[in-house]
């Protein structure tokens, strides 16, 4: 897979899949009132018109926005992750420090420290930033959380079944799993529906993803805190060429035709020879055969 080249090592890498250029510096001015060593991967369709600083990167990919992030972790430099959007920014003064000042008294690895969420300059009421918003009882889950590299690691990458959203609540479930810990912090981000988040709309993403979601992690319809599979792990192989698992409207570079018959024909051949090599049903079928 590309990676950035010739990286100076950092405290904090913050990732994201974007597209909306315009908003970029806004988000590195909220996040440069500080003095910490800290850096920006940025993944998407869409290359700047402008210089970015030293300490802001960016790789070009069509793939599907899940896996954009995916690329954007496996690039960054720092020790600490966070994941953003590019349509926030980061409210107050030095919001990094205070974020890392706060992490480090937590002094404990399998922790996700938690910023507080805004939109349109009002704050949410944190049932918003629960698993399951209409129940108090489901766990909190982060929003731009930071995490440290080694429990990323020791939970594993993101999971390629989802699309375009809920891979983070996957993410930080998998933390609660492993006996890990949310904690909220009081540094809130902004996310600027009004102005902008132009272009987001992923309703019927959303609704696969939050399907796919609850699959993994609710059981008669409550919330449990043992994923019902195994993590589907991307694989670096043309990681920013071609989108991997379900793509949404996410094509890659393939040509439209065999887009076309990816879509039409593969869940057809792939049922067929998951049939065909069922040996254990054939009994069953030789004696409906025979009975009829």
């Amino acid at each position: 897979m590309n990676t950035i080249q010739n990286k100076s090592k950092c405290e904090i890498s913050f990732v994201a899949t974007a597209f909306r250029t315009a908003n970029w510096m806004n988000i590195y001015n909220s996040l440069s009132k500080n003095d910490i060593n800290f850096e920006i991967v940025f993944v998407g369709p869409n290359k700047p018109n402008f210089l970015l600083p030293n300490n802001f990167h960016f790789i070009q990919s069509q793939v599907k926005p899940v896996q954009c992030v995916e690329i954007a972790m496996k690039s960054a430099n720092g020790d600490l992750i966070v994941i953003i959007a590019d349509d926030l920014d980061f409210v107050g003064e030095r919001p990094i420090k205070k974020m890392l000042d706060e992490y480090k008294k937590i002094n404990d690895y399998k922790t996700i420290l938690s910023c507080r969420l805004m939109e349109d300059g009002k704050p949410f009421d944190l049932k918003f930033q629960r698993f399951d918003v209409n129940d108090e009882s489901s766990p909190l889950v982060p929003i731009a959380g930071i995490m440290s590299r080694k429990l990323l690691n020791e939970v594993g990458g993101l999971d390629k079944r989802f699309i375009a959203s809920m891979y983070d609540i996957d993410l930080s479930m998998r933390v609660l799993e492993a006996g890990g810990k949310i904690e909220i912090c009081d540094v809130f981000i902004n996310e600027d529906k009004k102005n902008k988040s132009e272009g987001s709309n992923t309703a019927s993403e959303f609704i696969a993803d939050r399907i796919t979601l609850d699959k993994l992690w609710k059981k008669n319809g409550r919330v449990n805190l043992k994923r019902n599979s195994q993590v589907e792990n991307f694989i670096d192989r043309h990681i920013t060429l071609y989108s991997q698992g379900p793509r949404g409207r996410w094509r890659g570079r393939l040509p439209r035709f065999f887009e076309y018959l990816i879509d039409v024909y593969l869940k057809k051949i792939t049922v067929f020879f998951r049939r065909l090599f069922s040996f254990h049903k054939y009994t069953y079928y030789a004696k409906k055969f025979f009975e009829n």
